[in-house]
């Protein structure tokens, strides 16, 4: 009678641990950050840091804008966590200076802090090239991956050409 108590009581604790727990979690951001600047190529990566392990994602559609006049986007590769999880990028410019790309697998493995996409630019012009996140159209899967899921600030590059 006892160990059944206390095996219930553990389950409780546990189930409240997970649930009560997710909602105190510290926020969760992605964010893009300059990863290399060398002879007209630029690359951004594109970073997941999610405090609670309950809400990573398993699957990622992002959309970055970047400023074209200064910066031409040539290809993307995916990081290495979300190679980690065996997931594929696959990304195209769907409009001028907005890139759009997902990151997906055949397996529900998340996706977990760190490096899930590298986005590659050449030159077009010299000087400052905004590139930043599109909160209201990215968007993370499961849904509780979304939930409290905070974006970072845009980054300026100093583009040289």
């Amino acid at each position: 009678m006892a160990s059944i108590r206390t095996h219930l009581i553990a389950v409780f604790s546990l189930f409240f641990l997970l649930v009560c727990g997710a909602a105190h979690a510290g926020p969760a951001n992605v964010s893009v950050a300059e990863s290399s600047n060398k002879d007209g190529v630029i690359e951004v990566a594109v970073l997941l840091d999610q405090a609670d392990a309950g809400r990573q994602p398993v699957l990622a559609e992002v959309f970055v804008e970047f400023d074209a006049k200064r910066l031409a986007f040539v290809e993307g590769a995916a990081g290495e966590k979300a190679v980690d999880a065996g997931k594929r990028l696959f990304a195209h410019e769907v409009s001028k200076g907005v890139v759009r790309f997902t990151l997906s697998g055949v397996n529900l493995r998340p996706l977990t802090n760190g490096k899930l996409a590298i986005l590659q630019f050449s030159a077009v012009a010299s000087g400052p090239a905004r590139v930043a996140l599109d909160a209201k159209r990215s968007k993370f899967a499961p849904k509780r991956a979304r939930e409290g899921l905070g974006y970072g600030n845009p980054i300026t590059i100093q583009v040289s050409k």
